[in-house]
């Protein structure tokens, strides 16, 4: 197999890089006013194994870095 047809189909370990796509989402669920523990217990159904700690300091770290450069 070849290289660049191996890559695709490595996965993304770091959790904080697998939820950087779902972000908007949960920003949109939020404020349709799901809780943070629906998101976080249905985050965990999919694999993510998160705490509440976990979860709460990678929303921190996504507004944050959203207010000072932006949306992606």
């Amino acid at each position: 197999m070849k290289p660049e047809d191996a890559l695709p189909q490595l996965t993304i370990s770091c959790k904080a890089k697998r939820l950087q796509s779902l972000w908007p989402a949960i920003e949109a669920k939020l404020a349709e006013g799901v809780s943070h523990s629906e998101i976080l217990n249905h985050l965990n159904e999919l694999g993510f194994q998160l705490t509440a700690h976990t979860y709460r300091s990678y929303l921190y770290r996504y507004r944050k870095r959203r207010r000072t450069t932006g949306p992606r």
